[in-house]
This record gives structure tokens, C-alpha cells and sequence, in this order.
């Protein structure tokens, strides 16, 4: 609830989607906010080495570079 709170006090939807350890599930959730073309994504991924590829595929996507990864060894924002 505290990052939806945060949104709601910065003006904007936030939507928190939990992949339940799965990275697959959560490489599905990244496929469908970009398809959904929303205008920032906070990532917390589970696996920082296979998300090193989804940060830069988001980040070529994301309206302003609006993209927050962080994981074991990078920060990218």
C-alpha cells in the first residue's frame, strides 16, 4: 500500500503487480505495462541478471526514461 499511497500523493496511478517469485510471470508483467504504454515503471526484479535485458528494453520504451530498476549490482534510472 505505501507505494500506491506515494502515487496518489504525486498525482499519479500506481499499479503494483506481485510476480509470487516466478520471473517468468514477472517478465509477463513487464510485457504487458509496456504494451499498455504507461509512463514509468519501478522495478524490482527477482533475478538482476536476466532482468539486466528487460531495464534496457524498458528503458528504449519508456516515455522520458521514467524506468527505476533495482536489483543486486545496478541501479539504472
Amino acid at each position: 500500500q505505501g507505494f500506491e499511497q506515494q502515487g496518489a500523493r504525486a498525482g499519479v496511478d500506481a499499479i503494483v503487480l506481485d510476480a509470487q517469485g516466478r520471473v517468468q510471470k514477472q517478465a509477463n508483467y513487464l510485457d504487458d505495462l509496456l504494451s499498455e504504454r504507461v509512463d514509468g515503471i519501478v522495478l524490482r526484479p527477482l533475478d538482476s541478471g536476466i532482468a539486466a535485458s528487460w531495464v534496457d528494453r524498458a528503458a528504449a520504451e519508456v516515455p522520458s526514461r521514467r524506468l527505476m530498476a533495482r536489483g543486486r549490482g545496478f541501479i539504472k534510472n
